[in-house]
């Protein structure tokens, strides 16, 4: 699953701040960040990180501060889930057979 857009508002010195990951209609695969020093390259991926780890966040600091980040993924159709499903299925049930056997066991 790719991320396609990221929209930063009020977070440290990013006030509204929306980047787009597409090109041609075609969601890149590489992103490169760049720029001088100081110009928020480390605060984008800093609040990436923070959106999927759930850390350094404190909800009610975040209600009164008006800090918001929305992260759009790729639209994933059904069959594509499923998909991802059923090969995740057929490489690790083996291995839970394996350690439920073990738990059996003992």
């Amino acid at each position: 699953m790719k991320i396609e857009k990221v929209h930063i508002k009020n977070v440290k010195g990013i006030k509204d701040l929306e980047l787009s990951f597409k090109k041609d209609d075609k969601i890149l695969d590489l992103i490169v960040l760049a720029g001088v020093n100081g110009s928020g390259k480390t605060t984008i991926l800093e609040a990436i990180k923070d959106f999927f780890d759930n850390k350094n966040v404190n909800y009610d600091e975040l209600e009164k501060s008006n800090i918001n980040l929305d992260i759009f993924f790729e639209d994933f159709e059904k069959n594509n889930i499923e998909e991802a499903e059923k090969n995740c299925k057929d490489k690790y049930e083996h291995k839970l057979k394996e350690l439920f056997l073990c738990f059996e066991r003992l």
